[in-house]
């Protein structure tokens, strides 16, 4: 919709309003709402496009009046003519929803109106049927067919999976100032949302350990949240009930409130009870009084959880350093670090000095005596091996180790089938039969296979 208004110099200026359809979109959403069609019928298309144009073109207030063109059968020339005198196009968006919502409300009934004018007075959140009954004081059996026919008007949403009904921002608006001048009616309203909110509060503890106790915890917690009690504060609107259904929800029910959601109604709630219930201020008092000691405590220990951590995060990367090195994984950057110091301190001390670039190679004569176990059963023995080379380049040669024919030909024996299979040394030293009888008589052979006689001067090999 395009509005135009005068400014400087003469000229005019498009106020293009951000809510409105265009022609071929709102005539689209009248068909579809009221005929069930993608294009109105052929005798209908002049007023549609008349009926969108006095409607500003806005979507709310089209589909409000597809909706009531399907409910009660009038053509969109009779609804035109009808409202033609209050229905202004330049006009404000609230205004237009005004006389839509009003025709709506006349072809629905008086029970559709009460249980509107009972969600305007309700939070501006989804409430339950059973609350909404209480607060038009009707039984909720009697509340379902006007909120059935309110939803298929297009007044009031419905949420499936909650099964909430509620009113748009701009509706409850329209809503409210339907019933703004009947001060009585507004009181009684009131009245009905205050004890709606403790009715809220029996149907969320009724389900306490089902499956569905937490959908309505979250549907209580989202009403008590966008609840305002400042319309409660003048007597006889139900202040006194409202303060007590608020100490009811921060202290017997868990709904999850936030700190701050808490504090505003617990404040709210000995503003409520003021004077006339001092026991009920009292009671909000002390538990706004807990509720703040509970949040500073727990930033508390937030902020000691933070501190110990931070002073333990320089402790356990060694930690997890050694268990790595055990493991032989890849080191951390730290003791990688102080390894490289070490290496260097060794290579500044070195008797030849010269400096090495890279820490010697590790030998036989380097190894850790873990290292220096017997080769598994079946793996070729090294026949020698160097020494730890030094700075110079030299190495100490250490002589290659006798085998089982030299040892026994130099002692004068032959050696048994077992010894030339296994050979002396792996005989002796077998680890799958050691400590047993056959693991024993293997080391007495041996041992008498590499002991020569001892008169006949010998020399005696070592193993």
């Amino acid at each position: 919709m395009s509005r135009f208004r005068s400014t400087s110099g003469d000229r005019k200026t498009a106020e293009l309003n951000v809510s409105a359809l265009s022609i071929s979109a709102a005539l689209s959403v009248l068909s579809q709402c009221a005929w069930g069609t993608d294009a109105p019928p052929a005798a209908e298309v002049q007023w549609a496009y008349a009926l969108i144009a006095a409607l500003g073109y806005l979507p709310a207030p089209i589909e409000i009046a597809a909706a009531t063109l399907r409910r009660t059968g009038m053509s969109a020339e009779a609804y035109v003519r009808k409202n033609a005198m209050y229905l202004d196009p330049e006009g404000a968006e609230g205004e237009i929803l005004g006389v839509v919502f009003g025709d709506a409300l006349e072809s629905l009934g008086e029970d559709a109106r009460g249980v509107v004018h009972a969600l305007a007075a309700l939070p501006a959140a989804g409430a339950p049927i059973e609350v909404v009954a209480a607060a038009a004081g009707r039984p909720a059996p009697s509340t379902a067919r006007p909120l059935q026919l309110l939803v298929h008007g297009r007044l009031v949403w419905f949420e499936q999976g909650s099964q909430t009904y509620g009113l748009t921002a701009p509706m409850r608006e329209v809503a409210r100032r339907d019933v703004a001048g009947d001060a009585g009616r507004w009181d009684a309203l009131l009245r009905g949302a205050a004890g709606a909110m403790q009715a809220l509060l029996f149907w969320t503890a009724a389900v306490e350990g089902r499956p569905e106790a937490a959908m309505r915890r979250r549907v209580a917690g989202d009403l008590l949240s966008a609840l305002d009690t400042a319309p409660f504060r003048d007597g006889g609107r139900g202040g006194e009930v409202l303060a007590r259904v608020l100490v009811d929800a921060c202290t017997v029910l868990d709904l999850g409130l936030p700190a701050e959601v808490q504090h505003r109604l617990l404040d709210d709630a000995a503003r409520l009870a003021g004077d006339a219930l001092p026991d009920l201020r009292a009671r909000a008092l002390a538990a706004l009084e807990g509720t703040r000691r509970a949040e500073l405590a727990s930033k508390r220990r937030g902020t000691f959880a933070t501190l110990r951590a931070t002073a333990t995060s320089c402790a356990r990367p060694c930690a997890r350093a050694r268990s790595a090195r055990r493991r032989g994984a890849r080191r951390c950057p730290r003791t990688i670090a102080s390894a490289a110091r070490r290496s260097s301190s060794r290579a500044a001390a070195c008797a030849c000095g010269r400096a090495r670039s890279r820490p010697p190679r590790r030998t036989t004569a380097t190894r850790s005596p873990r290292s220096r176990r017997p080769a598994r059963r079946g793996a070729r023995r090294p026949r020698s091996c160097s020494a730890a080379t030094c700075g110079d380049g030299r190495g100490i040669s250490r002589p290659p180790r006798a085998t089982t024919s030299e040892r026994c030909r130099s002692s004068g024996q032959r050696p048994t089938g077992r010894e030339r299979r296994w050979g002396c040394s792996r005989a002796a030293t077998s680890g799958s039969t050691r400590g047993t009888r056959r693991g024993r008589r293997a080391i007495t052979a041996a041992r008498s296979c590499c002991s020569g006689p001892a008169a006949t001067g010998s020399a005696r090999p070592t193993c």
